[in-house]
């Protein structure tokens, strides 16, 4: 019966000998996939960060270049209104002209006048 024991121990102690192996074994290949699989994730966070800061340059160049058109713009309508109230002087200077300061104009000059006060004298 001791022999028995004795076989049965060396069995037991050979079965948890091959259950750690084993177990070994299998954490190590969990970790080199896991090393792995950090190697690609870290890569892939490397190039969405690298995109993302790509990106934010893109934005604040767009941005600048959307506060200069719009001063450029705003700009551009403020001689445009400016322009346009000289005009609008011109034509009532023209229309409230007295007849004493009206005189002989080319025929060209004067379609031309017609045509921008709408016929009006």
């Amino acid at each position: 019966m001791i022999g028995y024991l004795k076989i049965a121990g060396i069995v037991a102690v050979l079965a948890a000998v091959g259950f750690g192996y084993w177990h070994h074994t299998s954490v190590v290949a969990d970790l080199k996939a896991a090393e792995a699989a950090n190697t690609i994730l870290t890569s892939q966070r490397d190039a969405a960060i690298s995109t993302a800061n790509g990106n934010a340059q893109a934005a604040a160049k767009a941005d600048q270049d959307r506060l200069r058109v719009v001063a450029e713009l705003e700009a551009a309508h403020a001689e445009i209104e400016a322009a346009a109230a000289r005009d609008l002087e011109t034509v009532r200077e023209i229309l409230l002209a007295p007849d004493e300061e009206d005189g002989p104009v080319s025929p060209l000059l004067e379609k031309l006048r017609a045509k921008r006060f709408g016929g009006r004298t």
